[in-house]
């Protein structure tokens, strides 16, 4: 095939094409091609390296271009590249409309798999074509959804859970050592007193952690909840419930629950005190281990108060002695332990009195049998 430059105005009619240059041409009338029905191409080494079929499709590295530019590498081998020695190198895809789509389509075998690019509203997507938006970058606020073409937050996962699949989100640390890296931090202060670290929704757990210690000889924490500050209240751990058909429980804990100091439906920590209620308490068993237990009552060196004494100090005091005034328990209270302790007491001490009685009852009665006899 003879490649030759036509023109019907310049001085280089029917004149060869040069091959070290043409001067005089036309833009117009004149060209390198055909004017028939007929494809063109160009060589090199005797081998085709470019191909213009009829219909104005370019095929580099095919002679059958299926698109308007359609680049093909027979061998596994880049078939397309952009280089630049100075500057950026770089690629741009224009579209008229802001309705149409600018995409890249990556197909295997003829078949189209994934496509990238700017779809509807100029949403920028890693698509499956097969699945759906698998990626996507909202325009007008940078949200990224994944599984989701109209992400609502910064990072936006939405997507139907299938197989043996139970996490739409998935973070592992696969570093190997003692220090406690992170699979996912969360922060959030936009003032103090305000934000949410993470905020979790689930039908049967909001949250669901597991502490793994495995061989760990040291303890191991399902959830460690911890706050701080300098005025107001701090909750470590807060707990809330509400249902209106059935049994409603801020905190369930089954196993062992160690606290330095626990309140119950009450404002403020009693000072010394592990446990402060701020109401009833029913329970089946109450357990006090208390020392010295009152069995000191009956040994020898007690010092046991007469009979007379005790009448004496009740009627001064209207109490029995070593008991607190009524004053006193309706004021501040009292120690069970500590009360439970004096109840016992004072009832080995009635013991002893009873005892005393019967012994003189005894004496009584045989000085009324001798008295009889005689």
């Amino acid at each position: 095939m003879a490649i030759v430059a036509l023109s019907s105005t310049t001085a280089i009619v029917n004149a060869q094409w040069q091959l070290n240059g043409n001067a005089g041409t036309d833009t117009v009338n004149n060209f390198i091609g055909t004017t028939d029905n007929r494809s063109l191409r160009v060589r090199t080494n005797n081998q085709v390296r470019m191909h213009f079929d009829r219909n104005g499709r370019i095929g580099i590295g095919t002679t059958s271009p299926q698109t308007a530019l359609d680049l093909y590498s027979a061998a596994s081998a880049t078939a397309f590249g952009i280089r630049s020695d100075a500057g950026s190198a770089f690629i741009f895809m224009d579209k008229q409309n802001v309705t149409d789509n600018s995409t890249v389509s990556y197909r295997t075998d003829g078949v189209a798999k994934w496509q990238t690019g700017t779809f509807a509203n100029n949403n920028f997507a890693i698509k499956n074509l097969v699945l759906g938006n698998a990626i996507t970058c909202n325009e007008t606020n940078n949200f990224v959804g994944i599984g989701t073409a109209t992400p609502a937050f910064l990072l936006d996962v939405q997507g139907s859970i299938t197989g043996n699949s139970f996490y739409n989100l998935n973070s592992i640390v696969n570093y190997v050592g003692t220090s406690d890296f992170r699979a996912i931090y969360a922060y959030s202060k936009p003032a103090d007193g305000y934000g949410y670290g993470v905020q979790g929704t689930g039908g049967w757990y909001g949250g669901f952690f597991t502490g793994d210690g495995g061989a760990y000889t040291g303890s191991a924490t399902g959830v460690y909840g911890y706050a701080t500050g300098s005025a107001g209240i701090r909750y470590g751990v807060y707990g809330f419930a509400s249902n209106t058909g059935g049994a409603a429980w801020a905190g369930y804990f089954a196993g062992n629950t160690y606290a330095t100091n626990m309140v119950v439906n009450y404002s403020t920590p009693s000072a010394g005190y592990a446990l402060t209620v701020g109401g009833k308490i029913i329970c089946t068993e109450v357990r006090v281990q208390l020392t010295p237990f009152p069995d000191y009552v009956f040994d020898k060196s007690y010092n046991l108060n007469t009979i007379e004494e005790v009448e004496q100090h009740i009627q001064q005091y209207h109490r029995l002695p070593g008991m607190p005034s009524a004053c006193e328990v309706e004021e501040g209270g009292m120690a069970v332990g500590e009360m439970q302790a004096k109840i016992v007491e004072k009832v080995e001490e009635q013991t002893l009195y009873i005892i005393q009685l019967n012994n003189k009852i005894k004496e009584l009665e045989k000085k009324i049998e001798a008295l009889e006899r005689n």
